[in-house]
């Protein structure tokens, strides 16, 4: 699947009555810059900026899934004190969108806020763990460290406002909705 810059722009430049409003913090960035806003059944919020430059293919598969709405109405399934987890689509019915992405290199480094899909890791012999193709649905936000990840994962966004709730999420709480909006110009 060959994702452009442009198609990832073309997918959320329909900017609605119903668009949330956007974070200082998210209107701070460069027009054009995409900002996934998360939110919570229980009406929290919390803002990601993504990186379509850095990361095309990963970027472009989790803007469709979002305009699909296959997050609407997913739980975190993990939460610990160092990751928030969502998105298995087996786990939650959805195994219609079960599919694996190529994972792409990435930029950037992992560190508090770090946006990046999951993929399957399998322990070695040596105490290191071979990481397997399987990036597709699921997403995970660092709360905390995360360096190990470097060079083995993909930093797709960042987060930009709202990580005190993601610190406060447990496990099985719900995302109501993702909308992807652009940072609107002048």
């Amino acid at each position: 699947m060959v994702i452009t810059v442009a198609a990832i722009l073309l997918a959320y430049a329909a900017y609605g009555a119903d668009t949330p409003e956007l974070s200082d913090e998210a209107l701070a960035l460069p027009a054009g810059t995409p900002v996934a806003v998360f939110t919570m059944a229980d009406g929290k919020t919390f803002e990601i900026e993504l990186f379509p430059d850095e990361a095309p293919a990963t970027t472009g598969n989790f803007v469709e899934l979002v305009n699909d709405g296959y997050y609407d109405g997913i739980e975190f399934h993990r939460v610990e004190g160092w990751v928030v987890q969502a998105g298995d689509a087996r786990t939650a019915g959805r195994e219609e969108y079960v599919h694996y992405i190529e994972q792409e290199s990435g930029e950037r480094g992992f560190g508090r806020g770090a946006f990046s899909m999951a993929r399957l890791a399998a322990p070695k012999d040596d105490g290191t763990y071979e990481y397997k193709e399987t990036s597709g649905t699921q997403f995970f936000v660092i709360k905390e460290g995360g360096e190990h990840l470097n060079g083995n994962f993909c930093v797709f966004g960042w987060v930009i406002a709202g990580m005190e709730d993601i610190d406060a999420l447990s496990k099985g709480d719900t995302i109501e909705e993702v909308t992807i909006v652009e940072v609107p110009g002048e």
